[in-house]
């Protein structure tokens, strides 16, 4: 899936009662939004001229919900490279 498929989908599942989703792409292209982590410097006004105040902090909160759980997630068990004396590097074991 390619950066702007991601958004796209993104924005459809937060707001899927929205009939219009190519202004809205158009104004966070813009606005210089690539990727789905653009949306952290977004501010709900960058988007009042296109959704209404509600739709705005939807998107936000759920960009913002969502990024927090897939930080939580990928630092819960970090993998730790296991060397020591005794072991060959060619036989080092990658443990989580």
């Amino acid at each position: 899936m390619d950066r702007g498929s991601a958004l796209a989908s993104f924005i459809k599942s937060t707001l899927p009662k929205l009939t219009e989703l190519e202004p809205l792409l158009e104004v966070l292209q813009e606005l210089g939004v690539q990727d789905l982590e653009d949306l952290n410097y977004i501010q709900e006004r960058d988007l009042l001229h296109v959704l209404k105040p509600v739709e705005v902090r939807r998107i936000l909160s759920h960009f913002k919900t969502t990024s927090q759980r897939d930080v939580r997630q990928s630092s819960q068990k970090p993998a730790v490279l296991r060397y020591s004396p005794q072991t060959q590097p060619d036989k080092m074991s990658l443990s989580a």
